[in-house]
């Protein structure tokens, strides 16, 4: 699947490289006070300075937390390797910023984010990973195992799964119809869809999944109801949550000719 396979779509295009062969590129790592202003003032100097800002990450930060780091990838073609240093020399003497790194890479016109060393989400170590290699991965599990076979593993990853992320959200917040709404969130906030949306019904839950990644790969595969691992997510997380059991069925699916997928959690 590539980006234009559906253009309706708007994608984030995650600033972790840039390649520009024919620009002079530079990553700065940057760590600000987290008081209001700080990191505007960072790239407004950046601005009055030539600097063009190609991406930013920023590290997320809760309202108590006292740092909040950044990497900057910037374009210095305009400003030259003088411009660049007097931009790293005012950040290094503004009160408002407590550590500066730059990063210029020995392959011309190529940077990456190397300010941060890794990534994490819910308090453990994420990786970024491409829809091509889980499609190749999935090829020859399928091919190995069948499809009776895959269906029973990705559900009881997916319980697992589940529970993992129930406990961490039952840490931020007590209430538990928030952490419910919170799942359907979660699953949109790392791009598992494009759009999610939780109802609660008379006998349990029901979460829409818009252009849900598992069944737009496995798609390519078998044909039917084919979100395992987020059936098994879902009963994994409601179970944890609330103590109770509860049963899980994909009663719509793309792959079986509907428009998105659609999974009812039942008590038991």
């Amino acid at each position: 699947m590539t980006l234009s396979d559906d253009e309706k779509i708007n994608y984030l295009k995650l600033p972790l490289s840039f390649y520009e062969p024919n620009r002079k590129l530079a990553s700065i790592g940057v760590t600000v006070k987290n008081v209001p202003g700080a990191l505007a003032s960072v790239l407004d100097m950046m601005g009055r300075r030539r600097l063009n800002v190609l991406g930013l990450m920023s590290s997320g930060v809760g309202a108590l937390e006292e740092l909040a780091s950044n990497s900057i990838i910037v374009d210095y073609t305009d400003a030259g390797e003088s411009g660049l240093k007097s931009v790293v020399d005012e950040l290094r003497d503004n009160w408002l910023v407590t550590d500066v790194k730059l990063y210029q890479s020995e392959i011309p016109g190529y940077v990456i984010n190397e300010y941060h060393q890794a990534y994490s989400f819910l308090f453990t170590r994420a990786i970024i990973v491409v829809d091509v290699t889980l499609l190749g991965i999935l090829e020859r599990l399928y091919g190995m195992l069948g499809k009776e076979a895959m269906a029973a593993i990705f559900y009881h990853v997916g319980l697992s799964a589940g529970k993992f992320v129930a406990g961490k959200h039952r840490f931020l917040m007590e209430d538990v119809e928030d952490c419910i709404k919170m799942f359907a969130k979660h699953i949109k906030a790392l791009g598992y869809a494009t759009s999610t949306s939780m109802v609660k019904t008379t006998q349990g839950y029901e979460l829409t999944l818009e252009s849900l990644i598992e069944c737009t790969l496995v798609g390519k595969l078998v044909k039917g109801h084919t979100s395992n691992y987020f059936r098994g997510s879902f009963s994994g997380y409601l179970k944890e949550l609330t103590g109770k059991e509860y049963e899980c069925k994909e009663v719509k699916c793309i792959n079986a000719g509907d428009k998105w997928c659609v999974l009812s959690a039942r008590r038991v």
